[in-house]
């Protein structure tokens, strides 16, 4: 005979993993309803990826896909001004004259990963899934791209907050941003194409990427900040250590096995996180599906070691 809590349950939800029951609360952006308030400077609508080092929120902007990246220690350190700064982000956007095109986004919570389509009319073009995981202290947001069809060629742009610098390393593309302050903070993002079609740099952190039929594109965007470098050295300085070198190598370094090492390290740590415990509340869906979101914000939020969120 069944434990009596387990025949209380519905028949759907015996039938699910705790992972797969968060799944079923991932949140949705159908093609032409992209999220509104993406980018800005409070609370956003788009789908979210966080490891507790990096954060990322996709969104269009001007025809393009958007990933807006923020590294969590990435502060400025000053009386009256404290606070985290913006660093910088990469456009996905179609190179040949197919626009216009629309864009549908969903983040499924449970995988946590955002799976993301480009439409034109009711045929669909490139489709897309984004994760994020860390390597050796490092952390990379890893997309695999996908032609539907016949070859797509796409640009890939990284770039950075004004006042940022940039440029072009071996195939890499880079920004950096200081968050000046006492804190003396540096991040940088290094960007790479590491499997799939062809691909060539086409200047201002542009990279342009082909993507065939059967032959997937995967793309890594390394973060690292002069926080994870250095040592403090005082109340209101660190030693200061430059993190582009070091986000260019390790973006240089990524090949496609460690890419899918990423992505599968993301879907270990989330298939574990969901796994520990769950909830059914039947006759409050509402209250159920509030639950599972904080859940994924908390496990998107916080890692042991990293920076903890500036509300806490």
């Amino acid at each position: 005979m069944l434990p009596l809590p387990l025949l209380l349950l519905p028949p759907l939800a015996l039938a699910l993993s705790p992972q797969q029951r968060a799944s079923l609360h991932s949140g949705a952006w159908p093609a032409g309803q992209p999220p509104r308030s993406v980018p800005s400077s409070k609370t956003v609508d788009g789908p979210l990826l966080g490891n507790g080092d990096v954060g990322v929120v996709l969104g269009v902007q001007h025809g393009d896909l958007g990933f807006w990246v923020s590294k969590s220690d990435l502060w400025h350190l000053e009386p009256g001004r404290t606070g985290p700064k913006a660093l910088g982000g990469v456009r996905v956007a179609l190179a040949d004259a197919a626009l216009p095109v629309q864009f549908a986004l969903r983040q499924d919570i449970g995988r946590g990963v955002v799976e993301w389509n480009i439409t034109k009319g009711q045929a669909a073009l490139v489709s897309g899934s984004t994760t994020i995981s860390q390597a050796d202290g490092v952390s990379s947001v890893v997309t695999t791209i996908e032609s539907a069809g016949s070859a797509q060629h796409l640009t890939v742009t990284t770039w950075g907050q004004p006042g940022a610098a940039s440029g072009e390393s071996g195939g890499v593309s880079w920004i950096a941003r200081s968050a000046g302050g006492c804190s003396n903070a540096t991040a940088a993002i290094a960007t790479a194409v590491v499997a799939g079609g062809a691909t060539g740099g086409e200047g201002g952190g542009a990279q342009a990427v082909t993507v065939a039929p059967g032959k997937p594109a995967m793309l890594t965007h390394t973060v690292v900040s002069s926080v994870q470098l250095g040592k403090r050295t005082g109340n209101c300085s660190w030693e200061w250590h430059d993190p582009t070198p070091v986000a260019i190598a390790a973006a240089a370094a990524m090949d496609a096995p460690n890419a899918r090492a990423i992505v599968a390290a993301s879907r270990r740590f989330w298939a574990d996180y969901w796994n520990k415990s769950t909830i059914s509340l039947p006759t409050q869906p509402e209250v159920e599906r509030y639950w599972y979101s904080a859940q994924y914000i908390l496990g998107s939020s916080s890692r042991a070691g990293r920076a903890t969120n500036g509300i806490w």
